[in-house]
């Protein structure tokens, strides 16, 4: 496989340099760094037209990525952007105005009061700071918050007044739709409520009504995903919708692209229009589109352009983990399956089944590992068998829960193909739980950006095999391994001593003592005072201020 196969790949690198060049300079500095780029591709291939749309596309790049869209509310008011959790017990959802706040109501009795995304509401009342948290050792609820945007809390007593809602929007009735769907699942009193919560998550996308246990369970054998519906979930219905009407049914190429397409935008809706699911379905529609009004076509290529297309209509997702797992496991897979000539080794239809099953299992966890190392600090090597059994309960669940929707005005039909789930859900938590007590395998492996730019730039030498491009790889990954980093510190001090995380390891450090870590070196000097010495710079840390701080440092 060739790059020029790939002219998408090229747009989406163009894309990821204008990004990380603007977090480093001004947009005039990137412009003009770009300008230089396109007299050095046209004087070296003379290559007028194609040196203009490189530098056009560049910097309608560098415009979109700049813009920021303010949010313009009266004082006191926040607009909703997000709705995190909503069951009979709480609402949580992240609404912004002057500030960026959490906002967790409780539900007391019978209270139906909710919330829409984009609703605006007024709250007087007063906000909090983000919690300082007791240790380092785990998850840092703060630094979580604080890479989502959020600066306050607010925990109202009574449910703020909305003062506009938007009833006519498409975003208003897809989210009414789910929370009907929600509602109707929950009705049933037969069926326990630890399988409403996994019905609800798997069909609408809502992971409100999951119990703790369950969800513990799916996050420790590393199949969490399958709780969050993305692109494998899109993915199985695609395959049966495309296998239903071009192979059963043998509809023309064209009525299929539209029925396809018609059907999975209707699913998107059913799950309240979820970023997740959106970026999904634009993916498999483009690949329905190539199969339907092309010859040949190129997956590889029609993934990548979609993943341009949802960065360029919003350029943060660049930093979304769920963006980021979602199309390196989906381009994983295309890589494996496709390009690599493993999928030839095994030719015999049954046993060559079960090795497809084992590559994409595989392909999914090695381009998703690093990017888990990056964020979690771990590689969970559970996931690969557990995979393979809990993938296709899934996919039967998926199907009955649909059933499910599809018989709703049939209430006895309903309730067995409910009571139907609910034995498979008890027979997934047996299987959960006896890969947890005797096969679970985790090791804990911290990369930070160079190391994950550099595992995936392997990854991309295995496949392209091109002697130019490895080279060039290996010299671009060589001088950004030398390059000074940006690496995270979090300081909390705790009584008379000081614990200090990098990496994913935590440090304590008594008065008195200092700590080298790599070329900085930390200084606990006095009690309430932390000297931090860089190969640049040094600085002092008073944590009479704050117990806790979060630095960028560059050592």
């Amino acid at each position: 496989m060739e790059i020029r196969q790939l002219p998408a790949l090229r747009v989406l690198i163009l894309f990821f340099s204008c990004y990380l060049l603007l977090m480093q300079f001004s947009f005039w500095v990137v412009s003009f760094l770009v300008l230089i780029f396109f007299l050095i591709i046209y004087l070296r291939y003379r290559a007028f037209k194609n040196s203009i749309l490189f530098f056009t596309l560049a910097i309608i790049c560098c415009f979109r990525i700049q813009y920021k869209p303010e949010v313009s509310v009266p004082p006191k008011c926040y607009k909703i952007q997000k709705i995190v959790k909503e069951n009979h017990q709480k609402i949580i959802f992240i609404a912004e105005g002057k500030e960026k706040v959490l906002f967790t109501l409780k539900r007391f009795g019978n209270d139906s009061s909710g919330y829409y995304c984009n609703d605006v509401i007024e709250y007087r009342g007063r906000l909090k700071s983000l919690p300082v948290p007791k240790n380092l050792k785990d998850f840092v609820y703060a630094d979580y918050l604080t890479k989502t945007g959020v600066d306050s809390l607010a925990y109202p007593t009574t449910f703020p007044r909305v003062v506009h809602r938007d009833s006519t929007s498409i975003v208003f009735y897809a989210s009414k739709i789910k929370k009907t769907i929600a509602s109707y699942l929950f009705s049933f009193s037969k069926i326990t409520n630890s399988t409403k919560g996994f019905t609800i998550a798997l069909l609408i996308g809502d992971k409100s009504f999951l119990n703790k246990r369950g969800y513990e369970l799916f996050r420790e054998s590393g199949v969490i995903h399958v709780l969050a519906i993305s692109g494998l979930h899109i993915g199985i219905l695609y395959i049966t919708l495309n296998f239903l009407f071009s192979k059963l049914l043998r509809f023309n190429k064209k009525a299929v692209f539209y029925v396809v397409a018609i059907l999975l935008v209707g699913y998107a809706f059913v799950t309240g229009l979820s970023p997740s699911v959106i970026r999904a379905v634009i993916m498999f529609t483009l690949i329905q589109f190539g199969k339907s009004y092309h010859k040949s076509t190129n997956t590889l290529n029609i993934v990548i352009s979609s993943a341009f297309l949802m960065l360029f209509y919003e350029p943060n997702l660049i930093i979304d983990v769920g963006f980021q797992l979602s199309y390196s496991a989906v381009i994983g897979i295309v890589l494996i399956m496709q390009h690599s000539g493993l999928e030839l080794i095994i030719r015999s239809k049954p046993f060559g089944f079960i090795w497809s099953i084992l590559l994409v299992n595989f392909a999914a966890f090695i381009f998703t590992a690093p990017i888990i190392a990056f964020h979690f600090g771990v590689i969970n090597f559970t996931s690969i068998w557990a995979s393979i059994l809990v993938v296709p309960i899934i996919t039967i669940v998926m199907f009955v829960g649909l059933l499910l929707l599809i018989f709703s005005l049939n209430y006895f039909f309903a309730e067995k193909l409910y009571l139907l789930l609910d034995y498979l859900f008890s027979g997934l938590i047996g299987i959960l739980n006896f890969i947890i007590e005797h096969t679970h395998f985790l090791i804990r492996v911290f990369l930070d950006t160079s190391g994950t730019i550099i595992f995936f730039s392997i990854l991309l030498c295995i496949f392209f095999r091109k002697l130019k491009w490895s080279i060039i790889i290996a010299l671009s990954c060589l001088v950004l391994f030398l390059l000074p980093k940006n690496q995270q510190v979090q300081l909390l001090k705790i009584n008379d001593r000081l614990e200090i995380k990098h990496r994913n390891k935590v440090y304590s450090v008594k008065k008195g003592d200092s700590l080298f870590l790599n070329s900085a070196q930390f200084f606990f000097e006095q009690e309430d005072l932390l000297k931090i010495e860089t190969k640049n710079k040094s600085r002092l840390i008073d944590f009479n201020v704050n117990n806790y701080e979060c630095l960028i440092l560059e050592f």
